[in-house]
């Protein structure tokens, strides 16, 4: 008769695939108990805790949760695009009504209140998407100039010469008739 302690154990025979832990840190980030993604996904409970207590985890559920909000961000940018499309034909050709008389649809011309209310709202959308193209912008010189501190502070802890772009003096002189003039 043959004793299974011997036998090595489920986990150390089965090597998982990268597709199955994707699969588990996905069900792992809808909410579910260790012990109901390892029934769904038949994998030990003691291997879902050694899996996730590693290094590549959190890295999956970083890249999974970038991955969720680019596509949040696509579907959003999809409707987006639809109602102000809707939205310029509206503006256009007016808004469908229907006429009881006739009983067919037929377009109005938009009110002056409602079309005022929707250019109010793009126009304070566009400034809101300029001034945060605007900061990117001013947050990347200031992360370029801060490489540049802590370059120019590595090189002086070397004890290496710190180099310092040429200053040219200027020096103001009046010349008769041009008050505002400033010659080098």
């Amino acid at each position: 008769m043959t004793t299974h302690s011997s036998t090595p154990s489920y986990s150390s025979l089965t090597r998982h695939s990268d597709a199955k832990k994707l699969e588990v840190v996905n069900l792992f980030m809808t909410g579910l108990s260790m012990e109901h993604i390892s029934e769904m996904s038949n994998v030990p409970v003691q291997t879902l805790y050694r899996w996730k207590a590693s290094p590549w985890w959190s890295k999956a559920v970083v890249a999974l949760n970038k991955q969720d909000k680019a596509a949040k961000v696509a579907r959003i940018s999809r409707l987006v695009d639809k109602s102000v499309e809707t939205l310029g034909d509206r503006l256009i050709n007016g808004d469908y009504v229907f006429d009881q008389r006739t009983g067919t649809e037929k377009r109005i011309p938009v009110s002056a209140r409602i079309a005022l209310d929707a250019t109010t709202k793009l126009l304070d959308l566009q400034v809101k998407i300029t001034d945060r193209e605007e900061d990117k912008v001013e947050e990347i010189d200031t992360n370029n100039k801060l490489k540049e501190l802590a370059k120019n502070f590595e090189n002086f802890a070397k004890g290496k010469r710190i180099t310092t772009p040429e200053v040219i003096d200027v020096e103001p002189t009046e010349i008769e008739g041009d008050d505002f003039a400033v010659h080098v």
